[in-house]
């Protein structure tokens, strides 16, 4: 009988490991932000060089516009990268290596599009990358300081003079 039992509760774990596993792969592959995983790749003097997409989720396919880059280089995916971006080798390196996660903004000019980034390390030398597609903000902030500077620019060059008013007529 404690045979029985042994294998009923071995049984049982394997069941909730099994649906724990489920439960995350859903959550992996639903969420809205991409999601890469990756191992920081070193050259001879320890210098950050390249990393490996190890996995991405299909966001990162529907945010990016690529597919098929698990296992590859980054170098590969987006030849120049080193010289167009280095702050995401930076960045990456850092996090990989120190464990305190990061969270930035950047231009990325291989896609041509604004991403916020936050970056975490599961284990050493490797990091997790989630991102989503800000363009559209960015494109809006730019819009509006371009407003308050003609704005600004009327203002400070119309010929007659200008006064202001509160709410109760009083001059300001």
């Amino acid at each position: 009988d404690k045979l029985n039992q042994e294998i009923f509760e071995r049984e049982k774990a394997e069941l909730a490991l099994r649906e724990s596993e489920e439960h995350y792969r859903s959550l992996f592959e639903n969420m809205l932000e991409g999601f890469a995983y990756c191992q920081m790749l070193y050259d001879d003097d320890q210098n950050p060089s390249d990393w490996i997409y190890l996995s991405v989720n299909s966001s990162f396919d529907q945010i990016t516009g690529l597919s098929g880059v698990q296992g590859k280089r980054a170098t590969e995916v987006f030849p120049g990268i080193r010289d167009s971006s280095p702050e995401l080798f930076k960045i990456y390196s850092r996090v990989a290596e120190t464990g305190v996660p990061e969270m930035f903004e950047t231009y990325f000019s291989h896609l041509s599009i604004w991403l916020r980034i936050s970056v975490y390390q599961p284990r050493v030398d490797h990091f997790v990358a989630v991102f989503e597609n800000i363009t559209a903000r960015k494109q809006t902030e730019e819009d509006l300081k371009k407003v308050v500077r003609d704005h600004q620019t009327i203002l400070e060059n119309v010929p007659s003079m200008i006064l202001f008013k509160d709410t109760q007529n009083r001059y300001i």
